[in-house]
């Protein structure tokens, strides 16, 4: 028991100080107080400006919970590391009615509270740190990876790549009797890294699958030239330079533990042109 306990009480102390470096930072965006947790870069390129990820929490998620899961900070110590914190909102399948915080779901919903949130908060960053506006770039799990999409629709200028997890297109939610979501339209080719757990129960495997074929249209990244990059990983190659990585596990509706370390390779070798 007491070596049990000891084990608990490190687990605690690390997950603790993995959020304590962060730091929270507030914003009024129109009627809303929005806030996020911030990581400064813990490492000077010599000569660089430093790359900015934005990390998007699933519905009813925590920013701080977010950091200590996927811990961007960490893998990549010289980027600026953002973990917005969402608002009570509509769920993707579950909580329909909204009383758990999360993310728009499609461009257009909530008078596009997120984006104009996404939009403060780059220029806050862009103000404190010396950002290298080429590399910019959302990663998000389920509710936060149909906003990243949200964002590739609205936003595309502005970032160099984006990493789903167990995420969809908005057009391929169900939607309830009445209800009419807008449709997330991809015009702009953006390099993705989509990662999509097989046994997933909640944003199913065949609302990813179309959505990638979506992301390969988008990105003139034909099936016929996919590549194995590892186990249960194909890379489809892109003749505009925004290759779709589409990367599988056998668990279900979950963000895994290798999987910012996953993005951050993808993310290193794409920047804005």
């Amino acid at each position: 028991m007491k070596i049990q306990m000891l084990i608990a009480s490190a687990l605690l102390a690390l997950a603790s100080s993995a959020t304590g470096q962060g730091k929270v930072m507030t914003w009024t965006v129109g009627s809303d107080q929005r806030e996020a947790l911030v990581f400064a870069p813990t490492a000077e390129p010599p000569g660089e400006k430093h790359p900015v990820i934005f990390a998007f929490h699933g519905h009813g998620g925590k920013m701080e919970n977010t950091a200590n899961q996927m811990n961007f900070q960490t893998v990549w110590p010289e980027a600026v590391v953002i973990y917005p914190q969402g608002l009570p909102g509509r769920g993707a399948v579950h909580d329909i009615h909204g009383h758990a915080p999360g993310w728009q779901l499609w461009p257009g919903e909530y008078d596009d509270r997120d984006l104009k949130f996404f939009d403060r908060m780059l220029e806050t960053m862009r103000q404190k740190f010396a950002v290298d506006d080429r590399r910019i770039y959302a990663a998000g799990f389920s509710n936060g990876a149909i906003f990243c999409y949200v964002l590739w629709a609205k936003r595309a200028q502005t970032l160099a790549a984006i990493g789903p997890v167990a995420g969809c297109l908005s057009n391929k939610l169900p939607t309830e009797e009445g209800e009419t979501p807008g449709p997330t339209e991809l015009t702009k080719p953006l390099p993705v890294m989509h990662i999509t757990g097989l046994m997933d129960g909640s944003v199913l495997l065949e609302w990813q699958a179309e959505t990638i074929n979506i992301e390969r249209k988008v990105n003139n990244a034909p099936l016929q030239q996919g590549q194995a990059c590892g186990d249960c990983c194909v890379l489809y190659q892109s003749s505009v330079q925004a290759p779709v990585k589409a990367l599988f596990f056998t668990g279900g509706h979950e963000y895994p533990s290798w999987a910012s370390a996953e993005f951050v390779k993808f993310f290193k070798a794409h920047k804005q042109p």
